[in-house]
């Protein structure tokens, strides 16, 4: 795709008709104007490729150091597989496949759901009344095999533990 919706710092100076210039001369240009994000029209698509090879892994802001090679792996699940998530949902951060394991060993059952964190989670809520707090969209998936499984444990009256916030309103939808 070549439009892409942003976070960006000093966002009052991010005007439409700013203009970018990343990697492999590819520029982009502000087109629209949104609350907390920016549209960045870019000159060429944008896709995988372009990414793995140029892009810079999003830190915590309370990290003050430039993103190195190890937080690819470090700031990433180990149950990653699909692309489109702003940021790792990170009350998973500290699974390994060991402690799956012993998990699994322990009886514990184990459902995946495809989770993509949105950009709010980015953003701290800034206004008196809750209500009046925007939230952002998450995209997330779970099968009919992995819905079923949850309704049928439900029923049964069995422990259901989601990892995180963003897990936990992924199954309360």
């Amino acid at each position: 795709d070549r439009s892409w919706e942003v976070i960006c710092k000093k966002s009052r100076k991010q005007v439409p008709g700013k203009e970018f210039s990343f990697p492999e001369d590819v520029t982009g240009v502000i087109t629209e104007v949104h609350d907390d994000s920016r549209i960045l029209e870019f000159s060429r698509v944008i896709d995988d490729l372009y990414l793995d090879r140029n892009a810079h892994v999003p830190l915590p802001p309370y990290i003050k150091r430039s993103d190195e090679e190890m937080d690819s792996s470090r700031y990433q699940t180990i149950y990653a597989k699909e692309t489109g998530s702003v940021a790792a949902p990170t009350a998973g951060l500290h699974f390994t496949d060991e402690i799956l394991e012993k998990l699994k060993g322990k009886g514990t059952e184990i459902l995946e759901v495809t989770l993509h964190v949105g950009a709010g989670t980015f953003f701290p809520v800034r206004s008196e009344n809750i209500e009046d707090h925007k939230m952002h969209t998450e995209e997330y998936f779970i099968s009919q095999h992995v819905s079923d499984k949850l309704n049928e444990a439900k029923r049964a009256g069995k422990r259901i533990t989601a990892v995180g916030t963003t897990s936990m309103r992924t199954l309360e939808s």
